[in-house]
């Protein structure tokens, strides 16, 4: 969290600055600033590919400090699709304390590129902002999704957090909705890669985050892991 304390502080800083706001820490893992007409939170995320995320709603009149409803928070994704519809999507991988600071660095520029009608601007249509998004959830209804059967093998797409040793599984995607995920802790029957390993050997890793295919068995729903924090062990066969 070293890295994503001193990326957030310098750049959304400086975009906080621009709104003639300041940037306040709320947890070890959000951040966040109020404008005169939005509050805007950035923060680390399980189970999202980045797992940095920048969200923004219009402020309410209560709006005092930082905080963060699920259910009216807009990712930033979500404003520069309304803005520029051209504008190129793209999904960046963080597997290193250099590719977080480079995500950082682009959201906070996204940000002030794509949110000043919305975060400096008394007459900022946010319904229209919301009809938007409820069409596109409307036309993207379809979801993927990863089945679970506990005890037979089979392939899984996730995110192996080699400092807590645990690997985020979205078992269901929704477009722009709530996905279901669940933390397995690995247990290695199989030759990891030589990559992989080095970063969990070291003790002094900042690379953290690591897209992950494998073939394994997960077993029944439960606490694993340290503390028990992770929903299920899989017996990984195949990376």
């Amino acid at each position: 969290m070293i890295v994503f304390k001193k990326s957030v502080e310098e750049h959304f800083g400086k975009v906080a600055q621009n709104f003639d706001s300041k940037l306040e820490r709320v947890s070890s893992q959000l951040y966040g600033f109020l404008t005169k007409y939005a509050l805007v939170t950035i923060g680390v995320y399980a189970g999202h590919s980045p797992s940095v995320c920048v969200k923004l709603r219009e402020r309410r009149p209560d709006d005092k400090h930082i905080t963060e409803d699920e259910t009216a928070m807009m990712g930033l994704g979500v404003l520069k699709g309304f803005s520029d519809p051209s504008a190129p999507f793209t999904l960046s991988q963080i597997t290193s304390a250099a590719s977080l600071e480079a995500e950082l660095k682009k959201l906070a520029v996204d940000l002030l590129s794509y949110g000043q009608p919305f975060l400096n601007n008394p007459n900022a249509n946010w319904n229209e902002l919301r009809l938007w998004l409820a069409e596109k959830i409307e036309k993207n209804k379809e979801t993927t999704e990863q089945k679970v059967n506990p005890g037979q093998s089979s392939d899984y797409n996730g995110i192996f957090n080699t400092q807590d040793l645990w690997i985020t599984v979205e078992l269901v995607h929704r477009f722009l909705g709530i996905s279901k995920i669940e933390r397995w802790f690995p247990i290695f029957e199989c030759v990891i890669p030589s990559r992989l390993k080095s970063v969990i050997d070291s003790q002094t890793n900042n690379e953290c985050y690591f897209p992950i295919s494998f073939n394994g068995v997960p077993s029944e729903k439960g606490r694993f892991g340290r503390a028990g924090y992770c929903d299920r062990e899989v017996r990984i066969l195949k990376i």
